[in-house]
């Protein structure tokens, strides 16, 4: 029997690695074959991620089952941000912002990015998803947050939308009274 923290065995020929699964119901052990990190492994959870969003904007089950994969996910956060900046999900990002707090994601490393996404953006429903975003925030450091209202502020002029305009000076609002 092969003890899985063993490397070799009693002649000290190298063993094959082996990878062991457990589950309440059953034990499977996977011997030799490709070792994969953690991160590898959490990378093949996002495989056909952008082929799920399309089919999952017609199917809430879908909907759940990503935001599964998310929640489960430590790199859950760094995804989302590069899909943020990928060309691919630029019709998603809806989506994809409403994902961030739907799956409870802390985004808190990221609150310039989103302060800069708020400046950028004239779309009422975009902005409602950047507000919610930002309001789950920890805002805990002051020199971002800071920050963040001074780029805010300046967008202000900028928004020409009535009810955008309005979401802005509510986020700016909330953003300065957590000073």
């Amino acid at each position: 029997m092969i003890n899985k923290d063993e490397t070799h065995d009693e002649d000290g020929e190298e063993l094959p690695p082996i990878r062991i699964h457990e589950t309440e119901n059953y034990i499977t052990a996977i011997i030799g074959g490709k070792q994969e990190t953690q991160e590898e492994e959490q990378q093949k959870g996002f495989a056909g991620f952008y082929d799920m969003l399309s089919a999952a904007t017609r199917d809430p089950i879908l909907h759940e089952q990503m935001l599964d994969v998310l929640k489960e996910s430590p790199l859950a956060a760094e995804f989302l941000m590069e899909a943020f900046e990928s060309p691919r999900y630029a019709n998603y990002l809806k989506e994809l912002l409403a994902m961030c707090w739907e799956a409870g994601i802390d985004m808190s490393k990221h609150l310039l990015y989103f302060t800069g996404m708020t400046c950028r953006s004239n779309d009422p429903l975009l902005l409602i998803e950047l507000q919610t975003i930002i309001q789950e925030m920890d805002l805990s450091d002051e020199t971002a947050r800071k920050q963040a209202v001074k780029e805010i502020k300046a967008s202000l002029p900028s928004k020409t939308d009535p009810v955008s305009k309005e979401i802005v000076k509510d986020l700016l609002y909330f953003l300065e009274s957590r000073e």
